[in-house]
């Protein structure tokens, strides 16, 4: 008999790791043209906000293992997620291009600290003879987001435009 794979945890960091990375690449698709339409940012400082999301998530993903070290992964997780959503509100009180670079690099730095923490996760929860599969769908969650995220982000900026 196979081991379950589709448990609720399973399910659970799935569909969060789903979100994340949808509302990573919806932001990336449109944050460049409102940095530009907003704060009349230069193309390269425009650019600008897309990279320093990508540096502070490289520098979450550094400092998840000192913080696996003192927490468990659910604790982190969670603070992760509370750090994504605060900081995500940061965006309505952004009110310069150096406001928004510096929630841009903060927002960065928890998504970096909830994606690796997620997929800690989800590889030590799949059962052993299950692990290929498992990372499979769970890969599957990231691949839709990437069609999902830039998908809404282009309809809301033909909503906000038409």
């Amino acid at each position: 008999m196979k081991e379950k794979l589709w448990t609720k945890d399973f399910i659970i960091i799935s569909f969060v790791n789903l979100l994340l990375n949808m509302m990573f690449f919806l932001l990336m698709v449109s944050m460049s043209n409102y940095a530009v339409e907003t704060y009349g940012a230069t193309l390269s400082t425009a650019g600008l906000t897309v990279s320093i999301f990508v540096l502070g998530s490289l520098v979450g993903r550094l400092v998840i293992g000192n913080l696996a070290d003192r927490f468990t992964l659910g604790q982190i997780l969670i603070f992760g997620l509370l750090g994504v959503v605060i900081v995500s509100m940061g965006y309505f009180l952004a009110n310069s291009v150096l406001t928004l670079l510096l929630i841009r690099i903060l927002h960065g730095f928890t998504v970096g600290i909830v994606s690796t923490t997620t997929s800690t996760i989800c590889v030590q929860i799949i059962p052993s003879s299950r692990k290929g599969e498992g990372i499979s769908y769970y890969s599957l969650s990231h691949v839709l987001s990437a069609a999902i995220g830039p998908f809404i982000a282009m309809l809301l900026n033909n909503l906000n435009n038409g």
